[in-house]
């Protein structure tokens, strides 16, 4: 009787020292599921297209001549009226190309030219890349034919009619160019950053994405395409679109091997139970 309770003590004892100990570290891992990110990525594409093929249908009615200024509400962004810059408009145009291509192309070095996991990880990144472009193009077009603000040239005589009462006259609010640009950016060093948590390259990575993005702003700005606070609001907007989309995609992936070590009570005084997964 005293022994079977003396043995079943030293199972209990042994069981709870088992589970006290720490269990295995978790390597958070990039996982899709793939009917639903291809369903939004394809969704986001297509609301945005539909709504370029629409555009003049969607517009809102221009101004009888040009737009009085005193209903621009914040300051700072009265004093982007009267910028006129054709470079800086192509110097834009030609950055948000390179932040939408460059991503894929990093993660094409990243993971091509190896194979098994590493093909499926070059698959998860790419999808990943284009769910987060879609997800901002959505949101950016839902949002700038809802709110229809006018932009900062059909304030300025200096841009033709032609300009100042177009469709897109009206769609400043929030930037696209910012929020794309700060979205791929965000995207492209999150998802490095998962994969790479200890690289060299890291910070490099952040800080130059970030920086390409932020000038990409600065030139809406300069072209006269957008206010200050339309490039702040694509900004926020896009950076935490391209931070949730690979965030919401973490799994924790359980690696390596565990040994564990717990004390056992037998009859005959006391042992050690070693186990190795």
């Amino acid at each position: 009787m005293a022994g079977g309770l003396k043995s079943a003590c030293g199972m209990v004892v042994a069981a709870l020292a088992f589970c006290a100990l720490p269990a295995r570290a978790a390597e958070p891992q990039l996982a899709l599921d793939l009917p639903i990110d291809l369903g939004v990525t394809g969704f986001g594409f297509l609301l945005g297209g539909s709504a370029t093929l629409f555009e003049e249908e969607l517009s809102h009615a221009p101004c009888a001549g040009l737009c009085d200024r005193s209903e621009i509400a914040i300051g700072l962004d009265r004093s982007v009226v009267g910028n006129h810059s054709v470079a800086a408009r192509s110097w834009s145009d030609g950055l948000i190309t390179g932040l939408t291509v460059a991503p894929l192309l990093l993660v094409a070095v990243d993971h091509g030219w190896q194979s098994g996991d590493a093909r499926d990880a070059l698959l998860t990144d790419a999808v990943l890349l284009a769910e987060t472009a879609s997800v901002n193009l959505a949101l950016n077009t839902v949002v700038k034919h809802a709110v229809g603000r006018k932009r900062p040239l059909t304030y300025d005589g200096s841009w033709s009619e032609d300009d100042r009462s177009s469709a897109d006259a009206s769609l400043s609010f929030y930037s696209g160019h910012s929020a794309t640009a700060f979205a791929m950016a965000t995207a492209t060093s999150r998802i490095f950053m998962i994969r790479h948590p200890d690289s060299d390259w890291v910070l490099p990575l952040w800080l130059g994405s970030e920086a390409l993005a932020a000038t990409t702003a600065v030139l809406r700005v300069e072209a006269g395409k957008h206010f200050w606070s339309d490039v702040a609001v694509g900004a926020l907007v896009g950076s935490a679109v391209g931070y949730l989309v690979p965030e919401l995609h973490l799994r924790e992936h359980q690696t390596g091997s565990v040994a564990r070590v717990a004390p056992m009570v037998v009859d005959d005084g006391g042992a050690l139970v070693f186990s190795l997964r």
